[in-house]
């Protein structure tokens, strides 16, 4: 049986306090994003009014509007404050209940049910909707990474802390990102949950091994605070702490993540559990960058390629996928305010640098490999010949044949055939 029915059935409340509390709770729990916190609050400033009239037992009013909220998707520390301040309130000003049948006579007589609040929509014109001026996204790196809740998802040492503390220290000193990006200047909170000090700091004395710039504004941090027991409250504190609250780096996103329901699957859990922070990160328009991990055996989309449901990639307003295959590494961004890249990059001894377009570079190295079949081959040679050579797809092959014949790097013998640009036919050929 489900907990808060549980909390109904043992309770011998009246029934006009136990039928606010069932719609209380159902209100609570079936709150849409934005206004869950909100609808708490006043649910419980209901129900705290029938306690204070010793119509409901307050641990029974506490433990369900906690469990419904936690199944809404808000975290416990939110939930305690909220509910704290609603039950000082309403212990203020008990609900006048002189007017309920049976009340003060026989808690047992059934009373008229307390209807439910209709509910409705909140419109807005198409004309008003243009017509609305909003601030420009903030990028944090631009072309990658914006305000909001990010996951930066890749197979284990790849390099993905190493990549995240380019960006911290590039934020944090106003510097350049991946040896090529100017960014913005702000404060960067570090929550590092893997490493430890004493690695962290080599691989900074790796970044700047000289004259390293003031990184005063570089914060590290340790603790696992799951989701769900304040995790976002820690994140306040430092906002509050710090002048201008620019980029989060969770590493890693799993040590923090809190168990699934087992009444939900595993999209649902996955949602729910990071709907919180993406909404607190919406709303503060700080960039939250989660370190996550990539399956094995990856995936034909790379956004399905992130281990767990595809609940994270949902949630999140941008994800990138950091992965390396023949070619070489890329790193793949897909999101909400962004536009779809991928991008070659080098990783040389800690460090990393751009490269070019993904696509550009691939397609230049296969050209090469290409040109260089063709330089050692004694003879014109087919595409199927080219394929075995180097390995590469049938369709690429082909593809980059022509292009290469219309650009003048190579040259089409003969019905199928190809050469290099400066193979002359001998005179029996």
């Amino acid at each position: 049986m489900d907990a808060v029915q549980e909390l109904l059935r043992l309770n011998s409340a009246p029934n006009y306090a136990m039928a606010a509390l069932n719609a209380e709770i159902d209100r609570v729990y079936t709150a849409p994003e934005g206004q869950r916190n909100d609808t708490l609050n006043r649910s419980a400033f209901s129900l705290f009014q029938l306690v204070a009239n010793d119509q409901l037992p307050h641990e029974t009013v506490t433990r369900a509007l906690t469990h419904a909220a936690e199944r809404a998707g808000l975290e416990i520390g939110e939930i305690e404050k909220t509910l704290l301040s609603a039950e000082r309130g309403a212990m203020r000003k008990p609900r006048d209940l002189s007017h309920v049948h049976g009340y003060g006579h026989d808690h047992l007589s059934p009373p008229q049910q307390l209807p439910k609040p209709q509910r409705h929509f909140t419109f807005q014109n198409s004309n008003d909707l243009l017509a609305a001026q909003f601030e420009t996204v903030k990028w944090i790196v631009p072309d990658y990474l914006t305000e909001g809740f990010n996951v930066l998802a890749g197979r284990q040492k790849l390099g993905k802390t190493w990549l995240a503390i380019d960006w911290a220290i590039a934020v944090a000193t106003g510097g350049m990102a991946m040896g090529k990006i100017d960014v913005e200047a702000g404060d960067v909170l570090y929550i590092d949950m893997e490493n430890g000090p004493r690695r962290i700091q080599s691989r900074i004395n790796t970044l700047l091994p000289f004259n390293k710039p003031d990184l005063s504004r570089l914060t590290w941090a340790a603790e696992p605070i799951p989701l769900n027991e304040g995790f976002t409250m820690a994140l306040d504190k430092w906002c509050q702490y710090v002048a201008s609250p620019r980029l989060i780096v969770v590493d890693v996103l799993q040590r923090i993540k809190p168990a699934g329901g087992r009444s939900r699957n595993a999209y649902e859990n996955d949602y729910a559990a990071f709907s919180g922070l993406q909404q607190w990160a919406t709303n503060t328009g700080v960039s939250v960058l989660a370190l996550h991990h990539t399956r094995k055996g990856g995936a034909d989309d790379p956004l399905e390629a992130l281990s767990g449901s595809n609940g994270l990639s949902a949630c999140a307003d941008t994800t990138l996928v950091l992965d390396r295959d023949n070619n070489g590494i890329t790193l793949y961004v897909r999101g909400r305010d962004v536009e779809e890249i991928e991008t070659a990059l080098r990783f040389d001894a800690g460090i990393w640098t751009i490269q070019g377009d993904a696509q550009e570079i691939r397609q230049s190295d296969e050209r090469a490999r290409i040109r260089a079949e063709l330089e050692q081959a004694d003879e014109p040679l087919t595409p199927t010949d080219i394929q075995a050579l180097t390995s590469m797809k049938a369709g690429s092959v082909r593809r980059l044949l022509i292009k290469m014949v219309g650009d003048g790097q190579i040259q089409k013998v003969g019905r199928g055939q190809y050469a290099h640009k400066d193979y002359v036919f001998a005179a029996n050929d």
